[in-house]
């Protein structure tokens, strides 16, 4: 570079001492200056500007005579603004290109603090999850002995007699130890989803049959407070969903004991059922209790939420038992919701799958691999497909859920090729033309029904994307856990080199 400066002065020198007086006009200097942003260092810019001058005003003195005085001092002055124009502009546009590199490395030694904060939450996440899950076990041994001898001292016979007063006490304990164990079991269960370690055994199930159980659990409570419970179940052909039975109850439990703790003084609660147009069922609670205010509806099946904190109607409980529904609804492909008015009432509902739906992938042991990242990865796209198979979803959400599947996908086989290449696996060639030809099918049929806005060609999407899940799961991905075991360390390694965004457009 110093050697085309020097002969770049050297020649436009030449031409100025070579033509008459006015013609170069020592404008020609200005590409001297251009030539210092090809430098680092600010000083050059000033240097070639001194040079440019120097040379300007040399060219004025040397050159052979020729033109007006007066025209060839003002080119000259003209020449000498040019040039320290041009000096003043490179140093600002330098300074600009400093500020926004520094600016840049800024952001991405963020980014890298971002990531490095996110990794660590999630492990401080997971240890939370293990340590609440440990405690939980540890606090219900103890429980469940204080229950079991307070029940004991109940029981009336000639070795065991005790007073009024000290019924009442025993009492009071048995009380208290129940909801205290119901509090450790809500708390456990919720360690147990967040840690994904919560057991989902899906098979057939009488829905009415649950229904009738839950509603002969809750009913000694409504009774205590005049409260009637009607079950339309009872009077029509009940319905089999496909989902988990034991779960099932304990998230109609929950809703059905939310409508009697929520109800008002000789208030009723409903439970009814229908089929849905894509093949689910749909259980509605109704109570006529205290209703939620609109504001709140954002909040609640948040955690810790409260419904109402006056302490005229406060409730027991630990305010999670609404979060938990709505995740274990959702481990189970299902949906939930709730419309409500403050001081009317409100319904909760959830949605399931029948039986005979063909349509849903549900998420459970049986399609796990065995390798947790990928696991994951399965997870969030199934959870995203059968998202995007909802008939009632809105059409911005859809879009951003199909443009999620797609990117996710995208996603997933990174960091799947990624561990197949740091376990050495032996078809990586074979499964990356494999994906490759996948996600040139994925996008020709996500083109056609972005052109078309077609519920057909959206149903053929879903079709296929669920056919090529499973089978892919089941078929191609089963034989990556052979060479993944012992080596989560490097796994984990490999996928933090990878320094992968987050492929989300919305909140999942």
């Amino acid at each position: 570079m110093n050697i085309i400066s020097f002969i770049t002065a050297f020649l436009i020198l030449y031409v100025d001492l070579r033509t008459p007086l006015g013609v170069a006009g020592g404008v020609p200097y200005v590409a001297l200056v251009l030539l210092a942003s090809f430098y680092e260092k600010k000083n050059v810019i000033l240097f070639f500007a001194l040079v440019s001058t120097a040379l300007t005003l040399l060219g004025l003195y040397f050159s052979p005579n020729g033109g007006e005085i007066f025209t060839v001092h003002i080119n000259r002055i003209y020449a000498l603004l040019a040039i320290w124009s041009t000096a003043v502009m490179l140093l600002l546009i330098r300074k600009k290109r400093l500020l926004l590199a520094r600016e840049i490395e800024a952001r991405k030694k963020a980014e890298l603090d971002l990531k490095k904060s996110l990794t660590q939450l999630e492990g401080a996440n997971k240890a939370k999850s293990a340590f609440l899950s440990s405690m939980s076990h540890e606090l219900r041994t103890p429980l469940n002995a204080i229950l079991g001898f307070s029940q004991v001292l109940l029981m009336k016979d000639k070795s065991n007699q005790i007073n009024a007063q000290q019924t009442g006490q025993v009492e009071c304990i048995l009380q208290a130890g129940n909801h205290l164990l119901e509090l450790v079991n809500e708390i456990l269960d919720l360690s147990r989803i967040e840690a994904d370690k919560l057991i989902v055994d899906i098979r057939e199930v009488d829905c009415g049959m649950v229904t009738g159980e839950v509603v002969t659990l809750v009913q000694p409570i409504a009774d205590r407070q005049n409260i009637s419970i009607i079950n339309h179940f009872d009077s029509h052909a009940s319905s089999a969903l496909l989902t988990d039975e034991r779960l099932l109850k304990q998230c109609l439990l929950n809703l059905i004991s939310n409508a009697v703790k929520y109800n008002g003084e000789g208030g009723t609660v409903t439970i009814s059922g229908e089929k849905t147009e894509d093949d689910y069922f749909k259980i509605s609670v109704e109570d006529t209790g205290i209703g939620i205010a609109e504001e709140e509806f954002d909040g609640i099946f948040g955690m810790f939420h409260r419904i109402d904190e006056n302490p005229e109607i406060y409730k027991e409980g630990a305010g999670i038992g609404l979060m938990i529904t709505k995740k274990i609804i959702a481990k189970m492909a299902g949906r939930i919701g709730f419309e409500s008015q403050k001081d009317v009432g409100s319904v909760f509902w959830i949605e399931l799958p029948l039986s005979t739906n063909q349509s849903v992938l549900i998420w459970s042991d049986a399609i796990k691999i065995g390798v947790d990242q990928i696991d994951e990865d399965h997870h969030i796209l199934v959870n995203l497909l059968n998202e995007a198979s909802n008939p009632h979803i809105e059409v911005k959400r859809l879009n951003a859920v199909v443009d999620d599947l797609i990117a996710y996908t995208h996603y997933h086989f990174v960091r799947e090729e990624a561990i197949m290449e740091v376990c050495n696996f032996p078809n990586l060639a074979d499964h990356r033309k494999y994906h490759e030809k996948l996600l040139q099918q994925v996008e020709s049929r996500s083109n056609i029904w972005r052109k078309s806005n077609d519920s057909d060609a959206l149903a053929e999407l879903s079709r296929f994307l669920r056919k090529w899940l499973l089978q892919h799961i089941l078929n191609e991905d089963t034989d990556i856990a052979t060479c993944t075991m012992g080596k989560d360390k490097v796994i984990r390694e490999a996928l933090s080199d990878l320094q992968l965004d987050s492929p989300f457009l919305l909140e999942t």
